[in-house]
C-alpha cells in the first residue's frame, strides 16, 4: 500500500532545471530591465549562454532517453515560430531562438554522428552562425526602423 507522504521517483535532472529557469529569469530580464554597467553586461550576456548550454543538454538528455530526430524537428521549429513572434517586439535585444531553433532541426540527424566529425562540424557551424546571426540582426533592426517611420515614430 502506497502510504500519502511516498517519494515518487522522477527521471528529471533538478541541476538541468534550475539552470534553465535561471536563464529564462535572465532572458526576461534582459528583454524587459535597462540596466546599465557591470550589471547589465552580465545580465545581457550570460542567460542567452547559458540558454543556448542548456538547450544542448536537454537535447543530449532527450537522445539518451530514446527521443527521435522527429522530435529535435518539431521543437527547433517551434522554436522558430516563437522567434518569428518576437522579431515583432520591437528591441535592442538579440533573439537567439532562431538560432537555437535552426540548431536544434540541424542537429537532428547528427545522433547518429560521431565526435570526431561533430567537433569540426560544430567549429565550422559557430563561425558561419555568427555571420549569419549579424546578418538577420542588422535585417531586423532595418524592419523595425521602416515601421517606426510608417508609424511616424522615431526609429
Amino acid at each position: 500500500m502506497l502510504g500519502a507522504m511516498q517519494m515518487q521517483t522522477t527521471t528529471r535532472v533538478v541541476g538541468v532545471d534550475v539552470a534553465r529557469a535561471v536563464a529564462l529569469i535572465g532572458m526576461f530580464a534582459a528583454h524587459l530591465l535597462y540596466l546599465e554597467g557591470v550589471v547589465g553586461e552580465v545580465v545581457y550576456g550570460f542567460p542567452s549562454a547559458l540558454f543556448a548550454f542548456v538547450s544542448g543538454i536537454s537535447m543530449a538528455l532527450m537522445a539518451e532517453r530514446g527521443a527521435r530526430p522527429a522530435h529535435f524537428v518539431v521543437r527547433g521549429a517551434l522554436l522558430l515560430v516563437l522567434f518569428g513572434l518576437l522579431l515583432l517586439i520591437p528591441t535592442d535585444i538579440i533573439i537567439v531562438l532562431g538560432v537555437l531553433g535552426a540548431s536544434m532541426i540541424c542537429l537532428a540527424s547528427a545522433l547518429r554522428f560521431v565526435a570526431r566529425i561533430l567537433l569540426p562540424a560544430s567549429v565550422i557551424a559557430m563561425e558561419r552562425d555568427t555571420f549569419a546571426g549579424d546578418a538577420l540582426e542588422a535585417l531586423r533592426r532595418r524592419w523595425i526602423r521602416r515601421g517606426c517611420r510608417r508609424a511616424g515614430m522615431p526609429g
